[in-house]
């Protein structure tokens, strides 16, 4: 798992040439990320790509299912809260 989002750009090479000089580039990866309050980027080679993508993909779910538990975490105080007003005769 990893927080962080892909990004693909093209690229020039340098090599005299190589067909990107006239064309669009190479594709390549970065990966976007925040260290310390600040967006930070590295480069993904090629063949670790299928398996980042995994990675940022289990990342969303499990986002997304923590922020489902949290919000049961909350109701689940304010109902808490509210019946135990009801006991103490208060409504």
């Amino acid at each position: 798992m990893v927080a962080a989002s892909l990004v693909a750009f093209y690229r020039k090479c340098g090599r005299k040439g190589c067909h990107c000089q006239n064309d669009q580039g190479h594709l390549a990866h970065h990966l976007t990320f925040k260290e310390e309050g600040k967006t930070r980027s590295v480069y993904l080679p090629a063949e670790l790509l299928p398996e980042v993508q995994q990675w940022i993909e289990e990342h969303k779910r499990i986002k997304s299912k923590l922020a489902h538990i949290s919000r049961l975490a909350l109701a689940q105080i304010a109902t808490h809260a509210t019946a135990r007003r009801r006991r103490a005769g208060r409504s």
